[in-house]
C-alpha cells in the first residue's frame, strides 16, 4: 500500500494574451465562473486524491470570467507591485462531506498587463482573462489548480479553500458609479 500525503494547492495563473478558446469548442466553464465551480466539484468528488484529475481537467486552460474589484494596488515608478482582489459570485464546492463557499480571487498581473488595469478602481465590474495553473508553475503532482488546507493563526480550526490567480488582463471594465480618486 502506497502512502500519499495530500497537499493540495489552489492556484490559477499564467495569463496568455489571446482570448479564451473559441466558445464553440471550449467548455462552458472557460467563460462562466458558476459552470467552473460545478465542473470543479465533479472533479474533486471523483476520488480523495483529486489533484491528478483536477489538473487533467483544468491545468493550462485559459478562462475569461467576470467579477467585481474589491481592492486594487496599481504599480508606481517606485513600486512595481500590482495586484487585484476580486469578488466573484458565491458558489459552493463540496469536498469530503463538507461544503465551502468560493467567492473571491487574487490576481497578480504581469508587468506587460499593467496597462489593462490602469483605469480600474475598487467597485468596478471587470471581465478578465487568466490561465489556470499551479503555485508558481510547480509541476510536482501534489501542486494542483485547487488548494484545500487547514488554517493556522487566526484561521486555526478552519479549512481554507482558495483559487489564486497570478497573471491576468482586464478585458473590459464598468465603473461602479463611485467617484474615482
Amino acid at each position: 500500500m502506497r502512502r500519499v500525503i495530500l497537499i493540495v494547492q489552489v492556484l490559477v495563473a499564467s495569463m496568455q494574451m489571446g482570448f479564451a478558446e473559441d466558445s464553440k469548442t471550449s467548455p462552458a466553464w472557460t467563460n462562466d465562473w458558476t459552470a467552473f465551480i460545478k465542473t470543479l466539484s465533479k472533479e474533486v468528488g471523483k476520488n480523495s486524491n483529486f489533484e491528478y484529475n483536477v489538473n487533467d481537467a483544468f491545468l493550462g486552460k485559459t478562462v475569461v470570467w467576470t467579477g467585481t474589484v474589491t481592492d486594487i494596488k496599481h504599480p508606481t515608478a517606485d513600486n512595481r507591485t500590482h495586484w487585484v482582489d476580486l469578488a466573484m459570485k458565491p458558489e459552493r464546492l463540496a469536498w469530503r462531506g463538507k461544503e465551502f463557499t468560493l467567492d473571491s480571487l487574487h490576481l497578480i498581473p504581469r508587468e506587460d498587463e499593467d496597462d489593462t488595469w490602469k483605469n480600474v478602481s475598487a467597485g468596478d465590474k471587470v471581465t478578465f482573462r487568466t490561465t489556470l495553473s499551479t503555485m508558481a508553475g510547480a509541476m510536482h503532482p501534489y501542486f494542483c489548480v485547487l488548494t484545500i488546507m487547514e488554517g493556522a493563526g487566526p484561521s486555526a480550526g478552519k479549512t481554507l479553500v482558495a483559487i489564486n490567480i497570478k497573471d491576468g488582463s482586464c478585458l473590459k471594465s464598468e465603473p461602479s458609479g463611485k467617484k474615482k480618486q
